[in-house]
């Protein structure tokens, strides 16, 4: 009985010395960052200015996991008028979850990937006068699914800044707010980051 004993620690022996695999192994470093975005695309088919932010969690100065949003800040007609006879307008905000990987972060110019997916509303409104140039009421909205990878450019400018610019594709789908469809909201954009944190 002793030696079977024997015999099963001796066989034992070689799997405790091995260690375990993982995906991210060692010490993980954590930083995190914050910043404006600014990008240029298109709504309906005109030339559009969108505003927003992101941000995220660093892991190991090359993954992030975090979000960010943005919306429409140029003015776009919906060719609609409402019952009233006023002139409508195209608002629209996208926002979700954001995944990033940085390449060879600590060189000065390195190239990062990112995805955003999440969600996003539409909305027609009037604006008139009265307004003073401010959102007008609300006349009808809907929402939908939107996934927009990319890829940037980033420049380390100090320790706390980057500065990144790239490209993207604005997927949308499930539109539902005749007459628009889920092509007339999605683009290519060209994008502007300033990010300020820990990397």
């Amino acid at each position: 009985m002793k030696g079977v004993v024997l015999f099963l620690l001796l066989l034992t022996l070689p799997l405790a010395a091995q260690e375990m695999e993982t995906l991210i192994g060692g010490r993980i470093e954590s930083g995190g960052y914050g910043g404006p975005m600014l990008s240029f695309s298109s709504i309906n088919g005109e030339s559009a200015v969108l505003v927003g932010g992101r941000g995220g969690w660093i892991i190991n100065h090359q993954f992030v996991l975090g979000g960010g949003g943005y919306a429409v800040a140029s003015n776009h007609r919906a060719a609609l008028q409402s019952a009233d006879g006023e002139e409508l307008y195209i608002e629209a905000g996208f926002g979700g979850l954001m995944l990033e990987y940085y390449h060879r972060p600590a060189h000065l110019l390195h190239f990062a990937l990112h995805a955003f997916i999440g969600g996003g509303t539409v909305t027609y409104s009037e604006r008139n006068e009265k307004d003073d140039g401010g959102e007008g009421d609300k006349i009808d909205m809907d929402s939908f699914f939107y996934l927009e990878p990319g890829v940037t450019l980033t420049l380390n400018v100090t320790s706390f800044m980057r500065f990144g610019a790239g490209v993207s594709y604005r997927y949308v789908n499930g539109v539902s707010l005749a007459p628009l469809t889920d092509s007339d909201l999605s683009a290519p954009a060209f994008n502007l980051f300033l990010n300020f944190g820990s990397f």
